[in-house]
């Protein structure tokens, strides 16, 4: 097990000292993190990463403050050739997509990681062994949500939620150790089976599917701009307006263009209100930072989404996690 805390300057150091673990894990997380020093906002930046391999399943928790990373290589967690898939959970935070969805993502492939409020997520590196074993067929990239309140999606991200650090360190037979990469890969393989033909259905949906996931990434990082439209994003795409449109309206999440804009919003602007800053934001300033014209605007549309005006939510006590550090 390796562990890195630093609390650092706007001019992100790198550490030196021993070597660093086979894989170069820590590698991409400085280099990247330096590339970023100019966009950090805290005065004072710190993160924490603990890594260890649990048979061949490689285990990764990162917490810490906001950070905005775009790789220019695949991460170096592990080789994509023998790590050739990872999950990504979030679990205090949002990012691309919702707290407790899962992602799984292609190793060999770019990487952004984008946590406006805080940073708190496990990633998994899955061996080439069992994927060939249990996920056949997985060609080509891979960015598919899975769902963390659904089925066995679900299952398994209330078991990765569950997972505490020190245990999974603490794993000395080898026994035990394959059960755990069993556990996984059998959980993934019926959400993914759950979740639709994802590695042999149609061509076409599963195009429509990737594109879809696109559309809501590109909302994701443009939600503060107030003049998002479904037009600025067909012209992103070299598409046209309709079939935008088309995609949303085929998705299954019964959500249009304009529905994903404003949920992305409300929950941007959840996690500001709660986010620690001095001197504390007021609810215009959270509102015009996530996209909203009209604050009084923003206040409606937050009430009747939460129940609560943004100035009680800011308040409330967080809701408990059941995530054991």
């Amino acid at each position: 097990m390796r562990s890195f805390m630093a609390l650092l300057p706007y001019s992100v150091q790198r550490r030196t000292g021993s070597p660093v673990a086979a894989g170069k894990r820590f590698s991409f997380w400085i280099d990247e993190a330096s590339a970023k020093r100019k966009g950090l906002k805290q005065e004072r930046f710190w993160q924490e990463l603990k890594a260890v391999d649990v048979g061949d399943l490689a285990f990764m928790w990162l917490r810490g403050n906001a950070v905005d990373v775009s790789t220019a290589m695949h991460s170096r967690m592990k080789d994509a050739t023998s790590h050739p898939l990872y999950l990504v959970l979030k679990l205090n935070t949002f990012t691309t997509n919702e707290t407790n969805d899962i992602v799984l993502v292609d190793a060999a492939r770019f990487l952004k990681l984008r946590s406006p409020a805080c940073t708190d997520m496990w990633f998994v590196g899955l061996p080439h062994l069992l994927v060939a074993r249990w996920v056949p067929g997985m060609e080509g990239p891979v960015a598919k949500i899975l769902k963390g309140h659904e089925g066995w999606s679900g299952v398994l991200s209330a078991y990765l939620r569950g997972l505490d650090f020190n245990h999974l360190q603490g794993i000395a037979s080898s026994f035990e150790q394959e059960l755990v990469g069993e556990h996984v890969l059998s959980m993934l393989s019926f959400a993914l089976l759950q979740g639709g033909p994802a590695i042999h259905g149609d061509r076409s949906s599963t195009r429509n599917r990737a594109l879809h996931e696109n559309m809501c990434r590109w909302i994701r990082e443009n939600y503060a701009d107030p003049h998002i439209s479904a037009t600025r994003l067909a012209d992103q795409l070299h598409a046209s307006v309709r079939h935008v449109h088309k995609v949303f309206a085929e998705s299954g999440t019964g959500m249009t263009f304009r529905d994903t804009v404003q949920k992305v919003r409300l929950e941007m602007a959840a996690q500001m209100l709660r986010a620690p800053s001095a001197p504390p934001l007021t609810v215009a300033q959270v509102a015009y930072r996530c996209g909203f014209s009209d604050p009084a605007y923003f206040g409606f549309v937050f009430r009747k989404q939460y129940g609560c005006t943004p100035g009680k939510h800011a308040f409330a006590p967080p809701a408990p996690t059941n995530h054991a550090a």
